[in-house]
């Protein structure tokens, strides 16, 4: 069963990393973990960060710093009373996924909600594309969400209950001719979330990961 029932349709593949019988406790806002969404700053990122707002989740967002990321923020805290924290960051740098978690370690922050929606794509024939690009789709798609999965998935653990979700795409089934790295990149993500579920079937996984039409 998903959390945010208004988001069915993309939170039905989440990944139930702890779940365990006993009932939460009454928590202030303070001490409610956080949900940690990458690539916050538009599109279905910002969706998700919106419908955890509104069902009073803390959040932390992350997203490429190009100012957009400020914006959404200021908009969740005129519109939710929750704690919008932001960590603007390019994902692709080498030390991008190491510096969030020390912020998180020296803010002393909680999470039981994972998305690693931040991706990135790029279509045409394959000789005609430079190969930073192809490599930077790499960096983001699938360095990044596995840097983020081993840093944070000890941290889910530790909660009574936590759920984890990679972003895939329904082109991750599709080998596509001209967006050929891009896909294979999504499959990557499919592939890897439906492994680690099956690593972790002691906590009880209902499934790893959404493709949606875009991501």
């Amino acid at each position: 069963m998903t959390p945010f029932g208004g988001f069915a349709a993309y939170f039905s593949l989440i990944f139930d990393v702890r779940m365990l019988s006993g009932k939460n406790k009454m928590q202030t806002q303070n001490q409610r973990p956080f949900s940690l969404i990458t690539g916050a700053s538009r599109g279905i990122g910002e969706a998700f960060a919106f419908t955890c707002a509104q069902r009073g989740r803390n959040l932390l967002l992350v997203a490429f710093p190009d100012g957009r990321l400020e914006e959404v923020q200021r908009e969740l805290l005129a519109a939710f009373s929750v704690t919008i924290l932001i960590f603007p960051i390019d994902l692709t740098l080498a030390d991008a996924v190491d510096r969030l978690f020390r912020y998180c370690q020296e803010k002393k922050l909680t999470f039981d909600l994972l998305i690693n929606n931040a991706g990135l794509g790029a279509g045409g024939l394959f000789e005609n594309i430079p190969i930073e690009k192809y490599l930077q789709i790499m960096d983001l798609n699938n360095k990044a969400m596995v840097s983020l999965c081993h840093r944070f998935l000890p941290l889910l653990q530790a909660q009574e209950r936590a759920y984890l979700l990679n972003m895939s795409s329904m082109e991750a089934t599709l080998p596509l001719p001209y967006k050929a790295v891009y896909t294979g990149s999504k499959n990557f993500v499919y592939a890897f979330s439906l492994a680690l579920r099956e690593e972790q079937k002691k906590d009880l996984f209902p499934s790893p990961s959404s493709a949606p039409g875009r991501s």
